[in-house]
């Protein structure tokens, strides 16, 4: 089935083979494929022998298992823990902060003011998710003052339509900085395997989104750290145009 995030059946798509290849994992294994851009089989056959790392084993995969030891007992709270330890301050707060600052605005976060966080940490998990109701216990708490259909409705993300940016409207940059020739001159990743992840997105018989833009990003960054191009020297420039 085609998979997307534009249209929601391609999105459950994307989910349900998503769930499928991990089902047979433990609670550890599936949390970390699932927050993992490249996993270890696919970055054997992305990365040249030459630019693959020296050492054994995974270290982000190591920290993950590190955080999810301290919680054994109880599967949601563990994947809350690891939650709060890395992907929070590391990413979501993280670019909450850079992109408020950068519009001189003063974000707060009032859920994670650590008294909260030490209290709901000691909270059992049925009080968090109890069936398909997910926020149990905050929707309970709020509800004398937020009306039913706030409360209940569904979730909406914060997300851009990169996947189809990259689709369409950046296809320009997609064949600058992700061409065969780019990529051999660059000498990090295999071509045929970059060839597969752009094929398999942009017929949307996966959903790459994350991995493609990774890879436009690394190549940008090579071209402004490691080559030295200025910010009007490079067609990759094209990228901010495309999106406004």
């Amino acid at each position: 089935m085609p998979q997307d995030r534009t249209t929601a059946w391609k999105d459950y798509a994307r989910y349900a083979a998503a769930f499928v290849k991990t089902a047979e994992l433990d609670a550890t294994a599936r949390y970390i494929s699932y927050v993992t851009l490249f996993s270890p089989h696919t970055q054997a056959g992305l990365l040249r022998p030459d630019a693959h790392p020296a050492e054994d084993g995974d270290a982000s995969a190591d920290t993950m298992r590190k955080y999810f030891a301290r919680c054994p007992d109880d599967s949601l709270n563990s994947i809350l823990y690891a939650d709060a330890k890395t992907s929070l301050p590391d990413d979501l707060l993280a670019l909450t902060d850079r992109m408020s600052m950068a519009a001189s605005v003063e974000c707060r976060a009032p859920l994670v003011d650590f008294e909260l966080v030490e209290l709901t940490s000691r909270m059992p998990a049925s009080l968090k998710v109890r069936g398909r109701t997910l926020k149990y216990l905050l929707k309970k708490a709020v509800a004398p003052w937020l009306p039913s259909e706030v409360i209940n409705r569904k979730k909406r993300g914060f997300g851009a339509p990169v996947g189809g940016w990259l689709r369409n409207d950046l296809q320009p940059l997609i064949r600058d900085v992700l061409s065969e020739e780019q990529v051999r001159s660059r000498g990090l990743f295999h071509w045929p395997k970059i060839q597969e992840v752009l094929s398999a997105h942009n017929e949307q018989r996966s959903d790459y989104t994350d991995q493609v833009f990774a890879l436009v990003t690394l190549e940008i960054w090579c071209r402004a750290y490691l080559d030295g191009q200025g910010s009007n020297s490079s067609p990759s420039t094209s990228m901010y145009e495309l999106v406004r």
